[in-house]
Parts: structure tokens; sequence; C-alpha cells
């Protein structure tokens, strides 16, 4: 294996060899011609680095020896995904995780928290796929429809479904489409328009919202989020709770994959990992606040039991979105040694819904509009929650401006005050924390909530202990 000297390989990219190259060096072959492994010591913006083509597809069960690590096992697919790029193109290099991901955990791990710089500083991503999925996704293409037969394909496809696959797509504008073994490329922007298109034509034929839809085919609706993800934010841009929802429901053979998608929102590599330990959601918090942001305050974790701390997920806790949808935005602020300050928040008055909060929830929830008696709209409007995943207990507050919904039961409703973000926002509303007044400023934690309605344009910070 070639190393570019310095202080230690950290960047592994497939090349061909030269014609001279050692026989005995470890190497493939791929159409004819061998190729190697070349470390080098830092990640590819240095300009000793050549132009990559990395590749997303799904390994599959069927294994053999890796080539390059005879300790180690690889998908059988991976030099038919190699030969597929070399069909169509002739590449300087190649990223490839059987290949360029170390074994050594340390190593290991640091690569994997960098796999967002990685596939964004790839000359192009190509997706293989498998060549009916391929089909479908070009009919759509050519079609802009959608029928059962084509929608349940994709519903059940691994690439769709699996958790790395997140990051391999929007970390990346210059996208690829193509079926393991196949001779053709299809932009990723024209099948992805399309299949948007589709989603929405074939929900209108049918008289369903995104909750209806959702319910039916919850992967591919998700998948549509993470279209309009890449899309929308840009390489860094993202929030954890945006990364989080995109990958709620995905699968993954281990649940630190999840943690994972650190590479979707920050550049910074993990540098303290304890191989033993592994990787875990406790890195991603380490990230983010560094970062600034604050998002995955929003999540249904347990609350660590330390002073001042109440407000952060407890150490080892699987981070999941209050509610799992497309969102955008940070959450601002800043961290004390007795509470955190977040910022641009909104406290809600309790109280009748005024009416344009009234008009918003008909309007964005849909079955409201069916209900003749006002009193039935809470439960209305958390049966369509529901649809979607929402994983609240049903216990509810009225506001003036919509429906706060609690993450777990509350038993006493005296003294609690909700807070919404005004900088995490979705379609229907705002995630938020229920609160409870303490004799300082420094309001106590209670929970995590969903608030369903018109998001208030003044905000305020609050302190949170």
């Amino acid at each position: 294996m070639n190393t570019v000297k310095g202080q230690g390989p950290t960047f592994r990219l497939l090349m061909p060899l030269e014609p001279g190259a050692p026989s005995e060096q470890p190497s493939i072959v791929a159409r004819g011609k061998r190729w190697g492994l070349v470390e080098y010591n830092a990640l590819p913006n240095r300009t000793d680095a050549p132009d990559y083509t990395c590749i997303s597809y799904v390994c599959g069960k069927n294994q053999i020896v890796n080539p390059f690590d005879d300790k180690t096992k690889m998908s059988d697919r991976t030099i038919s995904a190699i030969e597929t790029i070399l069909t169509n193109e002739s590449p300087k290099a190649i990223w490839i995780d059987a290949f360029c991901v170390p074994s050594d955990p340390t190593l290991k791990a640091a690569c994997l928290s960098q796999l967002g710089v990685i596939y964004s500083r790839a000359e192009k991503v190509v997706v293989m796929l498998s060549q009916v999925v391929f089909s479908v996704l070009e009919r759509i293409g050519e079609t802009k429809t959608l029928n059962n037969e084509m929608i349940g394909t994709l519903e059940r496809d691994d690439w769709v479904s699996r958790a790395w696959t997140y990051q391999e797509l929007v970390n990346n504008d210059n996208i690829r489409f193509t079926a393991l073994g196949g001779s053709t490329y299809t932009k990723a922007d024209n099948i992805l328009n399309s299949l948007t298109i589709a989603i929405d034509k074939y929900m209108k034929e049918r008289n369903w919202d995104s909750f209806d839809f959702y319910s039916k085919y919850p992967r591919i609706s998700r998948f549509e989020d993470v279209i309009l993800d890449w899309k929308i934010s840009r390489y860094l841009e993202r929030s954890a709770y945006q990364a989080l929802s995109s990958i709620d429901d995905r699968v993954a053979t281990n649940a630190e994959d999840l943690s994972y998608l650190i590479g979707a929102i920050s550049d910074n590599p993990i540098t303290t990992v304890n191989p033993p330990d592994g990787y875990s959601f406790e890195h991603l918090l380490q990230v983010c606040e560094t970062k600034g942001d604050y998002s995955f305050i929003y999540s249904t974790a347990r609350r660590s039991n330390k002073q001042g701390k109440r407000w952060r997920p407890a150490n080892g806790e699987r981070l999941r979105p209050i509610f799992a949808t497309h969102s955008w935005g940070l959450q601002s602020g800043i961290v004390h040694r007795t509470h955190i300050t977040l910022d641009k928040m909104s406290i809600l008055q309790l109280g009748s819904l005024n009416s344009k909060a009234k008009t918003f929830i008909q309007n964005r929830l849909y079955s409201p509009k069916e209900a003749k008696d006002r009193e039935n709209w809470p439960t209305l409007v958390f049966s369509r929650l529901s649809l979607a995943g929402f994983s609240g207990c049903g216990d509810f507050f009225e506001t003036e401006h919509g429906y706060f919904y609690t993450h777990l039961p509350i038993e006493n409703h005296d003294g609690m005050i909700i807070v919404i973000s005004t900088e995490v926002q979705m379609a229907i509303g705002s995630p938020g924390l229920l609160l409870k007044k303490e004799p300082s400023e420094i309001y106590k934690w209670v929970g995590v909530g969903l608030f369903v309605g018109r998001v208030p344009k003044v905000c305020v910070s609050v302190n949170v202990g």
C-alpha cells in the first residue's frame, strides 16, 4: 500500500497502479487494470489528492474476503460496483467504503465521522441501485407518475431505506444514479424532482395528504423528506434536528450507525474515540455544542440528572426527534454552569385558539375541516400526527396560537410554561419544551413536545436548568 509521507494516513483512495508496480502489492483487477490503495495524511482539500468518485451502494448479505485485508470481509458486490463505474467513466481515483475505511477501530471511527467531508469533496457521487429500482426511477423521470407496483418497489428497496445513504446523498450536488452492472447514468436532480411531482399526483388522485401517504409508505415518505433536504440545504447548513428526522426510520445494522450522521452537520473529525466504547450519540452532542446548534434538545431521549444539565440528553441515549418530518433552522443558545440560555424562543399563553390559528390548523391538518364540534379538534389533530409517526401520549395544552402535544403524560398542569422554537420550524409548527416556573429566572425542565399551529414572530431568550 502506497503512503504519502507525513504525520500519518487518514484518507484512502483506490487508484490505478503503474505498469511496473510490484506483483506482490495488494490490488484488485477491474476492467483489465490493477488498482491499489494510496493513503494520504489529510482529507481531500490537499492539492496532492486527485479528483475522485464516491460510490454509494447496498452491501447485501453475501460476503467474501477483502483482498486488501484478509482478516476482514466485504460485500461480494464491491468489485461489481467498481466495474460499473469503469464502464461509464475513467476516474482518476475511487472512494468506496469496503477498501477506503480502515479496519482499525480508532481510525475507522475517525473516518466514518468524516463521511460528510469525503462525500462533499468528491467530484461526483454515483449511486448503485438494483436493475429493477433503477428502471422504476427512469420511468418516473419520463412520466412523472407513480402506480402501486412502482411505489411498492421503492418502499422495499434497501438503498432507499438504509441509514448510511442519507449523508451519501445529501452532501454532494453532483449525484448520478445507475444500476449495478449497468452502462448508463441518470442525473439525480432529474429523477428526484420527478419523484416529488409523482408523489404529489399520487396523493391528489386518492385525496390523500402527507399523513395518509406516510401511514401507507413510511420509507418512501421519509425519502421524499431527504430529497427536500438535499435540494434546500447545503453542506453543513443542516441542524441536528433536521438530520435526526431524516434518519429516524432508516434501517441500521448497528445502533451506532445512526449516530454517524455527524458527517452531515459538521466537518470536525472525531479524535477522542475510545475504541472499546466505539462511537456514540455523545460525540454527536459534543460536535453540535461546538457548532452552537442545540436543536437536539427537542429529542425524546431521557435527560441527564446532573444539576444544571437536566436539559441535556443523558449519555448513551439514542436521539429521536419529537416529530420526524422535514424541518429547517438551527437552535441557537449559550451553555452556562447552572443552565442553558435558548435564544429566539416564544412563550405561549394558554387560552382558546384565535381565528388565525383555527384557519392554520384547518388548512394544514385537513381532518378538522370535517369536525362540526371544535372540541374534537385536538383528538383529530393528534390522530393525524400519529399516522405520521408522532409518539406523543395524547396530552395537550391549548394556546392562542395552536395545540402543544406532550411526549409524556403530565399529571399536573399547574404552573407549566410552554416555550417553542422560532428557529427550528416545520410546515405544521415547531418543536418546544414544557417547563416549570422556579423562584429564580431559570425554568425547571419538564419535557418536550410538539406545537401545531402558527409560530409567533415575537421571541425571547429562555433559561433552562
